[in-house]
């Protein structure tokens, strides 16, 4: 596979999971009474912050909501853990007039696809809590029984 097909490929995948872990986080903040769109934009635009305000917002119309504790701890863990695996990321000294080579390399190197994997297992991790804030309305409890 060359350089160009492998990147395509790259930034198909982050794209594709940048949009999906956006619904979540906008499906759940919906739950709550506030906007889709809102909170779908702002996920596109950074998903661990939007993430982190969706698990801590209350919902509309209760003063006394509390966020749940174990998606709070998902939540840190999966900070954690995604902020782990960053700092396992070599540095690159990779610039514009490098060549495709070395770009490859970085690529291929396994500190470089443990760290990403580790990352990326964070950043599940984070839209799994969000994932179980989710907040269902009395009626669709009454559907489910």
């Amino acid at each position: 596979m060359d350089l160009n097909s492998t990147l395509l490929l790259a930034l198909v995948g982050l794209l594709v999971l940048t949009v999906s872990s956006s619904f979540v986080i906008a499906r759940t903040a919906k739950s709550k009474g506030y906007s889709f769109g809102l909170f779908f934009f702002f996920a596109i635009i950074s998903y661990l912050i939007t993430a982190v305000i969706a698990v801590f917002l209350r919902p509309k119309g209760e003063v006394n909501a509390k966020p749940k504790i174990s998606s709070v701890s998902l939540l840190a863990a999966g900070v954690l853990v995604e902020f782990i695996g960053i700092g396992y990321i070599p540095d690159s000294q990779l610039t514009t007039s490098s060549d495709s080579a070395a770009l490859l390399a970085l690529l291929g190197d396994p500190q470089f696809i443990g760290g990403a994997s580790i990352a990326l297992a964070g950043l599940l991790i984070i839209i799994g809590a969000v994932a179980n804030d989710y907040r269902t309305s009395a009626k669709d409890e009454v559907r489910q029984l």
